[in-house]
């Protein structure tokens, strides 16, 4: 359900998420309203759940994380018959090295996955442990890997920014701006 926001609500969600350590004095001077409006302004954006929290960006390979694996897999008909899909949604949470997961409803694949190892032997361990433990249960259609490196956006708000618009976008205009030398 699509919560409805003020323009000023817009606003503070735009203040954090271009600078995410923003004090509500700051956001405050910028928009010219009360520090005290901020903050309730904050607090009712927390309570409606469009602000879950508050996490750093992470550089993963300042932690050891080099590679990233993208697989899609298939849950086999006995696992449906046993969970229902909020349990294997809670299971797949447990997955070790998990980055995120999808649910996809189609005829190919049941879950992308993405996960994040340290090195391509680490990468292939967590394969064929999957692979093996879980044969019955789940296929692997298809994994492609990459270098953390080669990950050229990771920036979930600039979604969300896009969102909080006040008009549409021109998606013509907008693909042809990334064809633009």
């Amino acid at each position: 359900m699509v919560k409805r926001i003020t323009e000023n609500e817009k606003k503070v969600l735009k203040k954090l998420i271009d600078q995410g350590r923003v004090t509500d004095t700051n956001i405050a001077d910028d928009l010219k309203i009360s520090q005290q409006a901020v903050f309730q302004i904050r607090n009712r954006l927390e309570e409606m759940g469009i602000i879950k929290g508050y996490m750093p960006i992470i550089d993963f390979e300042k932690v050891g994380i080099s590679l990233m694996n993208f697989v899609g897999i298939k849950v086999l008909p006995d696992m449906w018959k046993k969970f229902t899909e909020a349990q294997l949604n809670e299971k797949l949470y447990e997955v070790p090295f998990l980055f995120v997961a999808f649910r996809v409803p189609s005829s190919d694949i049941s879950y992308l996955l993405i996960t994040g190892f340290k090195d391509i032997k680490e990468e292939e361990e967590f394969a064929k442990k999957l692979e093996t433990i879980l044969t019955d249960k789940i296929e692997v259609v298809w994994a492609y890997r990459t270098a953390v490196d080669n990950m050229i956006a990771y920036d979930s708000l600039n979604l969300v920014y896009h969102a909080l618009r006040k008009k549409d976008i021109n998606i013509k205009d907008a693909v042809e701006s990334i064809t633009k030398e």
